[in-house]
């Protein structure tokens, strides 16, 4: 999907600015929407969650609040920029610094019950629940930038 501008006097710099910081706004409101719909048994899944964009990474800070609700915890490595990131795309990453977000998300085979239990997918859905919002922050930034007609192409 593309945008429909007209009226665009700005530079190319300042929209690379405009939209690094609407990536990162979103990525920072997801991985916030994601600790909010996780289930919490010791709250430490709930703190987990991280962005990481152009404008920089809260990976240490999950860290710090997730080991503040369980010490003991392991830890998984930070998605390296490099894994997710490519040049001249504004983007992002969501992810989760808990080892067992992902059979939260996706669900897992519990051997000693012999069931399945199903996923309760916090970040997919906090992803989701951005898209709209992440279209209308950027028509917002094309706008701030002096754009005069913005509309989805």
């Amino acid at each position: 999907m593309g945008w429909r501008v007209t009226g665009n006097d700005f530079s190319e710099a300042d929209l690379r600015e405009a939209l690094d910081e609407v990536v990162d706004e979103t990525a920072s409101e997801a991985a916030l929407d994601a600790g909010g719909n996780a289930p919490v048994l010791s709250g430490a899944l709930s703190r987990s969650f991280y962005k990481s964009s152009a404008k920089g990474s809260d990976y240490q800070k999950a860290v710090a609040a997730m080991r503040a609700q369980n010490p003991g915890i392991e830890v998984e490595p930070e998605t390296p920029r490099e894994d997710w990131s490519e040049d001249d795309i504004h983007n992002g990453l969501v992810d989760s610094t808990a080892p067992h977000a992902p059979l939260i998300e996706e669900g897992h085979f519990n051997v000693r019950a012999n069931r399945f239990i199903a996923g309760r997918p916090s970040l997919g859905n906090a992803l989701r629940g951005q898209s709209d919002k992440m279209m209308s922050r950027a028509a917002r930034a094309l706008r701030k930038l002096g754009a005069k007609n913005v509309s989805k192409a």
